[in-house]
């Protein structure tokens, strides 16, 4: 009798740390896809050269930059590529984005006279 009383407790304890593990690493995933999706980005585009792409998460801003060439055999290689230091350097690019009115801008093959060239970078 003891012993189906110990073994009902155990399995208890089992199911017990096995939901709260659940809990946690459900959690922990939701957590970790959250702050994987930014809260606004912005993309831009150059001639297929030059890409800049800038993230904001919460109140903070980051950003890179990809150039890239034609390597010998005429393929897009990426040339160099830049990734900003997430400090107070970013302060006032908010403003900068609002002063220029980025969100506003269309997608660039959507602007009036745009021509694809994919040949040339």
């Amino acid at each position: 009798m003891k012993l189906k009383t110990y073994v009902s407790a155990l399995l208890l304890f089992i199911v017990g740390i096995s939901c709260s593990a659940t809990k946690s690493t459900s959690t922990s995933e939701e957590l970790a896809l959250k702050q994987a999706q930014p809260n606004v980005r912005i993309s831009i585009n150059i001639n297929e050269a030059v890409y800049f792409d800038f993230i904001k998460q919460d109140d903070s801003w980051h950003g890179n930059l990809t150039t890239y060439t034609l390597n010998e055999e005429g393929e897009k290689a990426v040339k160099y590529r830049l990734v900003s230091a997430t400090d107070s350097s970013w302060n006032d690019f908010n403003d900068f984005v609002n002063f220029l009115k980025i969100y506003d801008i269309p997608p660039q093959n959507e602007i009036d006279g745009w021509v694809p060239n994919s040949a040339q970078l």
